[in-house]
């Protein structure tokens, strides 16, 4: 009994140092995104703010393009740039859509799987691309404008580098506190979400994609190592990868108040991920 609870209290404890590493590389993309909406958002002409809202209904190019960098800090940073008013809702998807975290890295890493990483990086951008800016098109009377919870707490009294720090070791605890329990399930939860992905089935894109929603970089990993394993298709692979955008959605439902746009978002994802992963199974049989 003894033992068991010293190597559990030894794998929590490796646990926690990997979530901690793991969320001190979101720190430069969660100071600069609240610098840049601080900045803009006080610093600003009205003139300026303008320009910004026109440029941001082309925004998902850029941002697609961002996204799939394997950093899910972009994802992040977006959630923040969209809060304050930066960037649309469109383009917030494509960064989504896009974001590739750690499963570029893991298909290149390995030479009989490499060309998937380009395959799955130019289904991503195009995904993201496309989306987002139908998105857009669709919801043409969605205002881009900062988010009043957001604004009202931004202490920019003290000046605009002191908010941006209050918001980011904010923001910094949350996702430490929330990346150490989702990892811990993912640790010992892992082989029962193997088992249920249906393997060989036409089904298995609309579990991954359901699956993808789990943030953190542990799912695009596990995905990465089942398919290279031939439990998943690729197809089933990119449904789930088009879900999966990092620690950006749960950051998103913690500081994002309107819940139902939340939930309007997850599901559009939801239908494009399966759409492309079901379409794409078919391609590559």
């Amino acid at each position: 009994m003894t033992d068991f609870f010293n190597e559990l209290v030894h794998e929590l404890i490796h646990i926690l140092e990997h979530t901690v590493i793991d969320s001190l590389n979101l720190l430069p993309f969660l100071f600069l995104a609240y610098f840049i909406v601080e900045f803009v958002e006080h610093k600003s002409s009205e003139k300026s703010l303008n320009v910004l809202k026109k440029v941001g209904r082309f925004g998902a190019v850029p941002g697609a393009l961002l996204g799939i960098i394997p950093q899910c800090g972009f994802s992040v940073a977006a959630v923040n740039l969209f809060n304050g008013g930066i960037i649309t809702l469109g383009t917030l998807i494509a960064v989504f859509l896009s974001t590739s975290d750690e499963a570029v890295i893991l298909l290149f890493a390995n030479g009989n799987f490499s060309k998937y990483a380009f395959y799955l990086i130019g289904f991503k951008i195009v995904t993201g691309i496309l989306f987002g800016l139908l998105f857009d098109l669709i919801n043409k009377n969605e205002t881009n404008h900062c988010d009043d919870d957001f604004c009202k707490n931004c202490n920019c009294e003290n000046g605009i580098i002191r908010a941006a720090f209050t918001h980011t070791v904010s923001i910094f605890i949350y996702i430490v506190a929330a990346s150490f329990v989702i990892n811990i399930l993912t640790e010992f939860c892992g082989d029962m979400i193997s088992n249920i992905l249906l393997k060989g089935s036409w089904l298995q894109p609309f579990f991954t994609a359901l699956v993808g929603f789990i943030p953190g970089c542990a799912v695009s990993i596990t995905f990465s190592e089942l398919f290279m394993a031939e439990e998943l298709s690729f197809g089933s692979l990119l449904a789930g990868l088009l879900t999966n955008a990092g620690m950006g959605l749960l950051v998103l439902v913690k500081t994002y108040p309107h819940k139902k746009t939340i939930a309007y978002i997850m599901f559009y994802m939801y239908v494009i991920s399966v759409v492309c992963g079901v379409l794409t199974n078919l391609l590559f049989l």
